[in-house]
């Protein structure tokens, strides 16, 4: 087994375990939008994946403007200071998943697994799954510690062992 790079490290803490997310969107005045949405990541793509109700903002911004942030971080700890904390920033491209394909029943099956409390929740017609594709990554993984990780090193930190 190869050594891994620090980085990847870090990375792959913050995705596998935490299930939260910071999305944010771009309202139709121009205005930014922050909220949260818990996500899973298909591993063989790269892609993040959230399940998003028509009644939700970011929903309708999407829909829009399918250029957003998103930020999944640690959570904060007694033992370190918050500027140290390590955090993920991605720029992703919203795709919603058509329910008529087979990507809508593998994108579910990504979801679900990480959530199946949710799993009937997926067949209600006013949600819908959203695969939410890396453009650009920024790690900072403690104070002083940023750098941009290109999207080949994102698939190799993420994709499956």
């Amino acid at each position: 087994m190869t050594e891994q790079a620090p980085y990847q490290t870090v990375l792959q803490n913050l995705l596998f375990q935490q299930r939260v997310a910071a999305l944010g969107t771009v309202d139709e005045h121009g205005d930014p939008q922050v909220s949260m949405v818990p996500f899973a990541l298909d591993r063989e793509t790269g892609h993040l994946v959230i399940h998003v109700s028509t009644l939700s903002t970011h929903t309708a911004n999407l829909r829009k403007q399918a250029s957003a942030g998103l930020m999944v971080m640690q959570p904060e700890q007694a033992d370190t200071g918050v500027h140290a904390l390590p955090r993920v920033s991605l720029q992703v491209e919203a795709s919603f998943v058509d329910r008529d394909t087979a990507l809508y029943g593998q994108t579910k099956e990504i979801y679900t697994n990480r959530f199946p409390d949710m799993a009937s929740m997926t067949d209600f017609a006013d949600f819908s799954l959203v695969r939410l594709v890396p453009r650009s990554v920024r790690l900072i993984s403690g104070f002083g510690a940023a750098r941009t990780i290109e999207l080949s090193q994102w698939m190799g930190a993420v994709a499956p062992d």
